[in-house]
């Protein structure tokens, strides 16, 4: 769909990403010193990353769907985030500098699944964090470019200063740049079946968000 297409956050991610770091046999005091700093700063970056998650649909944001589940694929710097998004080896290298330029900071995704019915449907709410706001906005030109060039529609969206929808058989997408935040809302099913979510339930869902962002 994307890319075309939190304390628990830090206690699953840290355990996920330290577990290697360690290796096997006896370690110097220079050797633990530099592994402690390592791990002090990372988990202050996944310290940074927590409110992210506040910035994410919730419950029938998209009508008939909710969260997932507690784990939410997330990245610290560019490398980790296509990782986690499961980007394709010959992709990362050229997106990995893409985000770099921009200053890309983190991002979170959440998955939701329809509450009523076990489908192959699926919902998405993303968001990355940038230093400016220039780069959000530089972001959502370029996904919206990688969507049209494999063969995604633009539609309408009104009611988000910005905001872009894009779709193809099989998932529609709506993306918006605000502040130093890009968001992306989107459902993906199976090409041929009948979606629980429809376009305007995606457009609305973006909507949602979008105003509780703005609540004073």
């Amino acid at each position: 769909m994307r890319r075309c297409c939190a304390v628990l956050i830090a206690i699953v991610g840290l355990g996920a990403l330290l577990a290697g770091c360690g290796g096997s046999g006896k370690k110097t005091a220079s050797d633990k010193s530099s592994f402690e700093q390592r791990e002090r700063a990372l988990q202050a970056k996944l310290r940074e990353l927590i409110h992210l998650r506040g910035r994410l649909l919730k419950t029938n944001d998209v009508a008939g769907f909710r969260p997932a589940g507690a784990r939410r694929p997330f990245g610290y710097d560019a490398a980790s985030w296509l990782e986690a998004l499961e980007i394709p080896q010959r992709e990362r290298a050229r997106e990995a500098q893409r985000l770099k330029q921009l200053g890309f900071q983190g991002g979170v995704e959440e998955r939701l699944r329809p509450i009523k019915r076990s489908t192959a449907e699926e919902g998405i709410s993303l968001i990355e964090q940038f230093p400016s706001n220039g780069a959000p906005r530089a972001e959502l030109a370029a996904q919206v470019q990688v969507a049209k060039g494999n063969g995604a529609n633009e539609f309408p969206v009104s009611g988000i200063p910005g905001a872009r929808g894009f779709g193809e058989p099989g998932a529609v997408n709506v993306a918006f740049a605000d502040g130093r935040y890009y968001y992306l809302v989107g459902v993906a099913y199976p090409p041929g079946s009948r979606p629980v979510a429809s376009q305007g339930d995606v457009i609305r869902a973006a909507k949602r968000l979008f105003t509780r962002l703005h609540q004073a």
